[in-house]
């Protein structure tokens, strides 16, 4: 395409997410500047043929849209058996672009009863369109709450040792977040000291953390690891070395953690 064309395509791109944003409400990020307008374009004509279906479309159970199959209850089906007729519903649910994802490792009896006792019934809108894959993880029906405590401290960690600050703040609970209907917890004193620890490292060399272990005390809980960092101190680039445990506490909150202290060795923080 010309630049003229490409001009022309993202004035019409443009109106086009005027007009998505106006009769759906749908919401667009800014758009990388890589991104083709001819690519926009037909990604969004996707879009809006995908809000036509949700518009007019019925609502029925995963079973009816995998076409009312029938199901053995497990207690019935021989050990031996029990591998095929899992394998029978995987195949037919991808016949109709529907993956099941599950997070942790869970037994075969297990993923056939959720598939058959759960998923089946669980109500869909009645779309099919090229390209569209319904998606479902075990995990948004069975969380688990040490997992994800446990993830939050990682990518918290993570973001912290990579300088991704606006990634590290967002995982710390603001005065926003209700924690109960009577207290919030407001992470400021630890975002700051956070921030300034960052501005005193020019850059980390090397950065590492194992040995993951979480406590869960209703909507509390206390993630404990070993982690070890090295950088270079701004301005004199001497080398920083640190090594211990760091014990995170977090607060669940409408399903997420939210880290509400830390204590991260060689970071100087507020105290948990």
């Amino acid at each position: 395409m010309t630049d003229t064309d490409n001009e022309l395509q993202r004035l019409l791109n443009d109106a086009k997410k005027e007009e998505l944003s106006l009769k759906f409400g749908a919401r667009f990020s800014p758009t990388p500047p890589s991104l083709p307008p001819e690519v926009e374009g037909a990604w969004l004509n996707h879009v809006e043929q995908f809000e036509l279906l949700c518009q007019n479309a019925r609502t029925i159970t995963v079973r009816e849209y995998i076409g009312g199959p029938p199901t053995r209850p497990l207690g019935e089906i021989p050990a031996q058996e029990l591998e095929a007729e899992l394998d029978r519903f995987f195949e037919l649910l991808s016949a109709n672009n529907i993956a099941v994802h599950f997070g942790r490792s869970v037994s075969e009896s297990e993923a056939y009863r959720f598939i058959t006792e759960e998923l089946l019934g669980r109500e869909i809108e009645d779309i099919r369109m090229d390209g569209l894959t319904l998606n479902f993880l075990y995990e948004e029906f069975h969380p688990d709450d040490e997992q994800d405590a446990t993830m939050t401290v990682e990518d918290f960690l993570f973001a912290l040792f990579n300088r991704k600050e606006s990634m590290l703040l967002s995982l710390l609970c603001r005065p926003d977040i209700l924690i109960t209907v009577s207290e919030a917890y407001d992470s400021s004193g630890l975002s700051t000291h956070l921030q300034s620890f960052l501005r005193g490292v020019l850059t980390f060399l090397d950065w590492d953390a194992d040995s993951f272990r979480c406590t869960i005390d209703g909507d509390k809980a206390a993630v404990e690891a070993r982690v070890c960092w090295s950088g270079l101190e701004i301005g004199t680039l001497h080398r920083m070395n640190a090594e211990g445990r760091a014990l995170v506490d977090l607060r669940k909150s409408d399903g997420f953690w939210y880290i509400t202290g830390a204590s991260i060795p060689g970071v100087d923080l507020p105290p948990r």
